[in-house]
């Protein structure tokens, strides 16, 4: 009896190492929200972000990017990079739209709607965590590499059109703004992308710069698979610090 239960032992170990190496199932949804602390339509769309964390749990992969064409009107969002800008205009070639606008949500690269629309985007992600979706393996292990460093290790399988961007997110952030729409509020942000980086082969190391005012603690690593033609999403994962 021993022997039996040893050998299916065996047998389950090598079957889930496949499945961890190999193709594979998955229910998820990389919500990318574009956002700014000086326009005043922005609070309400990221104040809907902890309510989506909790109702979809690791089906969703929250990004928020702070773009930074808001600055030059009235407040300079801290948080905001002119990369992120470029990076919501280029969705702008594939939905066949000739404006950015905030804050807009995009849903695994292949639907924009208002970030602040709660029905309709939770309809969306509904349909979007329910829809199982073929994916390769993505591995990555982040571990600190000095006093305020990040390495994060990836492996991952990639089409000749596809490339994998690695997030160094930053769970909760606050402002309290003094110019511009938002003047006299304190604004909350959740899962703020702090630094972007991109992978074009499959596998490999990434490094990050931890802010000096946080924590490696205060931070976790979201990875995600996407088409550079069509900007569809096609997997994502996403790791703690250790």
């Amino acid at each position: 009896m021993k022997r039996v239960s040893a050998f299916l032992l065996t047998i389950l170990y090598f079957t889930q190492l496949h499945a961890a190496v190999g193709d594979s199932t998955k229910h998820f949804a990389v919500l990318e929200l574009y956002t700014s602390e000086g326009c005043s339509s922005c609070p309400p769309a990221e104040d809907l972000v902890p309510e989506l964390g909790k109702k979809f749990g690791d089906k969703i992969f929250i990004l928020q990017f702070h773009v930074d064409y808001w600055n030059r009107l009235g407040w300079e969002d801290q948080y905001s990079k002119a990369e992120y800008s470029d990076r919501q205009r280029d969705y702008t070639r594939v939905f066949n739209t000739s404006n950015v606008y905030t804050p807009q949500a995009i849903v695994n690269g292949r639907t924009h709607l208002s970030g602040a629309d709660r029905s309709r985007l939770l309809n969306l992600l509904n349909i979007e965590t329910a829809t199982k979706r073929q994916v390769q393996h993505l591995g990555l292990i982040a571990e600190k590499a000095g006093e305020n460093k990040v390495k994060v290790t990836f492996s991952t399988t990639l089409t000749d059109n596809e490339q994998l961007h690695i997030a160094l997110v930053q769970k909760k952030a606050y402002s309290q703004v003094h110019g511009g729409e938002n003047k006299g509020k304190l604004l909350w942000h959740y899962n703020v992308v702090r630094e972007l980086s991109t992978a074009f082969y499959e596998e490999g190391e990434k490094e990050f710069e931890i802010p000096r005012d946080l924590y490696t603690k205060d931070c976790y690593i979201i990875a995600f698979v996407q088409d550079n033609m069509n900007m569809h999403i096609t997997n994502a994962a996403k790791v703690n610090i250790e």
